[in-house]
């Protein structure tokens, strides 16, 4: 019986059974780990469309055309003094800035003896009056623009003639006539057209 029962021992101490027991693992019954998603690839980014360039939109996005100018003084600096003085020459225009000139602008200065309110700077085109003032400009330029009148720039050569009447604030004799006087830059006096360049 002894010896049975050690046989039997030695028996089980050599089966597989008789191993270690591996620890508890209920892998089996879990349920599967989701598996990582994979990325997403992006959507291609969608231009936004061009507006063409007939559209409300292309307008709306164009810059606005700068009227093109024409400087019209053939000297840096064009002075009239005395109490009466005027200067004229001569500028060529294309037959299309003939058609397009719609003004003709300039800034001026006086000495401060010349009373405003009896003196007079007239511009003149063509032998028409275009515009005339009170010459009031002795602390600062002053600038002044006069509408052209249709038809009246040529093709060819135009007339530019600028006319002042000066009258002393205090003093009527003969020197004081040589305070009188007014000023016009050469960069400051321009006629304006109509559309970016209508010199062709």
């Amino acid at each position: 019986m002894k010896r049975a029962l050690a046989l039997l021992m030695a028996f089980l101490a050599g089966s597989p059974a008789a191993a270690q027991p591996s620890p508890f693992d209920m892998s089996g019954e879990r349920p599967a780990e989701l598996r990582a998603a994979p990325p997403l690839e992006a959507a291609p980014q969608r231009r936004d469309a061009q507006p063409s360039s007939d559209s409300p939109e292309a307008d709306a996005l164009r810059p606005a055309a700068e009227p093109f100018r024409r400087f019209i003084l053939p000297f840096p600096t064009l002075s009239l003094a005395g109490e009466a003085d005027e200067r004229a020459w001569s500028i060529y225009l294309t037959p299309a800035q003939a058609q397009a000139g719609r003004k003709l602008t300039f800034a001026y200065q006086n000495a401060i003896v010349v009373a405003p309110e009896a003196s007079v700077l007239s511009v003149l085109v063509n032998g028409k009056l275009v515009g005339e003032g009170a010459v009031q400009a002795a602390d600062e330029p002053h600038e002044r623009s006069y509408d052209i009148p249709p038809g009246l720039l040529r093709t060819g050569e135009n007339e530019i003639r600028f006319r002042a009447g000066h009258r002393h604030r205090t003093d009527c004799t003969i020197q004081s006539t040589y305070e009188l006087w007014t000023e016009i830059a050469s960069e400051s006096a321009f006629i304006t057209f109509e559309g970016r360049s209508p010199g062709r």
